[in-house]
């Protein structure tokens, strides 16, 4: 394999919501951008990641008090639903699944009803599911040919900013995905 074709990390389809905007470099710094941005959805996300810590506790609960860790089930729901209300979501963003990609931590491909130049920067943001949770990146587009279906492009885009965290919570979500789709196959 040459390395031109090799990849970093794993790569799996999916389905997810997807909206693309391309980014105007002479009107918007694109680091101000990517941290205002990532502000609007960070606490959701941040929710999300601390909850995945305190698991193995809630597993012991679980298994120990069953009903109580229906209550706190019931209760990190709850506080999931204010989380997200409290940050500004993409109201272009669906709370179901729009579009079947092929992702990896470090980018995307999608077929698109727009086209976009290449090599140019987009703000591409990502809900994944079942857990919902907002993935927001800038990236480039490195590649945008017509598709066979009509009226929309092929499109590959690696993520150019990606905020840690949010890079923690997709190769938990890919992981989560290999894991599925093994047990498929295995069944």
């Amino acid at each position: 394999m040459s390395s031109s074709n090799s990849r970093k990390f794993f790569r799996v389809s999916d389905k997810v919501a997807l909206t693309v905007n391309p980014i105007d470099t002479r009107t918007h710094n694109i680091t101000e951008l990517f941290e205002r941005r990532r502000k609007e959805v960070g606490l959701a996300n941040r929710f999300v990641q601390e909850k995945e810590k305190k698991r193995p506790s809630l597993l012991s609960i679980e298994r120990r008090f069953p009903d109580v860790a229906l209550y706190i089930e019931y209760l990190e729901n709850k506080i999931q639903l204010l989380a997200n209300q409290t940050g500004t979501d993409d109201q272009n963003l669906k709370m179901s699944p729009t579009h079947h990609v092929d992702l990896s931590a470090s980018g995307i491909n999608f077929s698109y009803a727009n086209r976009f130049a290449e090599n140019s920067l987009v703000e591409i943001s990502i809900r994944l599911f079942p857990s919902r949770i907002r993935i927001h990146t800038i990236s480039t587009v490195i590649r945008c040919v017509a598709s066979k279906n009509h009226n929309q492009f092929a499109i590959a885009a690696k993520f150019t900013h990606i905020h840690e965290e949010d890079e923690e919570l997709l190769f938990r979500h890919i992981h989560a995905v290999q894991n599925d789709a093994l047990k498929v196959i295995v069944n």
